[in-house]
């Protein structure tokens, strides 16, 4: 049985509309999934501009983000792909993560929030 899950990434700190969603089948639960996210997520700063000395371990924003934890990520077909960013939509989804360039929020199936908080404490 797979454990799917929604991820959505914002441009902003205070968006409430997001960019780009990535849908996960398999493992989406917060010690599998979450854990990879919250894993690479610390091991990264989002800058605004980039100099030549500072191009390891920044992310250009956060569509730079996303492409750099995609390719990460992303080593066979299948599992990953992604989604329209359209909040509400129904992929049978046990997990939705939101992620913004300062905290993360996760929601259960119920969309209870089960966990808020800055990148550092999402670890």
């Amino acid at each position: 049985m797979s454990t799917r899950a929604l991820t959505y990434f914002y441009n902003q700190t205070s968006d409430r509309e997001p960019f780009t969603c990535i849908y996960k089948h398999w493992d989406g639960y917060p010690e599998g999934w979450g854990a990879s996210l919250a894993n690479f997520l610390v091991s990264i700063k989002v800058v605004n501009g980039l100099s030549l000395d500072e191009i390891e371990w920044v992310a250009n924003g956060m569509g730079c983000l996303v492409a750099q934890f995609i390719k990460q990520t992303k080593d066979h077909a299948g599992d990953l792909y992604i989604y329209p960013p359209d909040l509400g939509q129904d992929c049978w989804q046990d997990y939705e993560y939101h992620v913004w360039s300062n905290r993360v929020q996760v929601q259960n199936r119920d969309c209870d929030i089960i966990f808020e908080g800055t990148w550092l404490e999402f670890e």
